[in-house]
């Protein structure tokens, strides 16, 4: 017996998307508090802010969201579907970071 909701049209897609997005975010906000901010700032002091270390920390702060979220319980591939969004949201951080920087 399948636990996910059947999407039938666009309009359920979306409200199936905002549901997941409304549900998740406070995880994810708090692994990259916990996580994304103490790294991004001790790169800032270092002078390390890089894309790898933005990586880095998304893929930290994907993992921990993924076990924040499923516990004990949580499978490698829902394991490896977190780090790699968390790695991807470093990375665009990062870009979206160093767009800004040159901007100034």
């Amino acid at each position: 017996m399948s636990i996910e909701p059947s999407i039938d049209s666009l309009a359920d897609a979306c409200i199936y998307f905002a549901a997941t997005f409304s549900i998740f975010l406070p995880y994810v906000a708090l692994a990259g508090l916990l996580i994304g901010v103490p790294i991004y700032l001790i790169s800032m002091k270092v002078g390390l802010v890089t894309w790898w270390m933005a990586t880095i920390a998304g893929f930290a702060a994907g993992a921990c969201a993924s076990f924040a979220v499923f516990g004990q319980s949580a499978i490698p591939i829902q394991i490896l579907t977190y780090t790699l969004l968390g790695a991807f949201s470093g990375l665009v951080f990062w870009l979206v970071r160093s767009l800004a920087m040159r901007g100034q």
